[in-house]
């Protein structure tokens, strides 16, 4: 398998998410989070993707000076 579960976790830590803040804001199960991160699955394209789209949303400013 691969390190993207290890990336992902890394990833997760570096903005300060847990894993249920994670799951909650990429609509994924805690349980989907904690597999992933330990390398027991492998996300497929859809949850990867609400994964990433999660860190882009959460990285976003949210005041925005006009």
């Amino acid at each position: 398998m691969s390190h993207l579960g290890q990336k992902i976790k890394d990833a997760r830590k570096q903005k300060g998410l847990s894993q249920e803040e994670l799951a909650d804001s990429a609509k994924v199960s805690l349980r989907t989070i904690q597999r992933i991160e330990t390398n027991k699955n492998e996300p497929r394209g859809k949850t990867l993707h609400l994964i990433s789209v999660s860190y882009t949303h959460l990285t976003l400013p949210t005041n925005r000076e006009v």
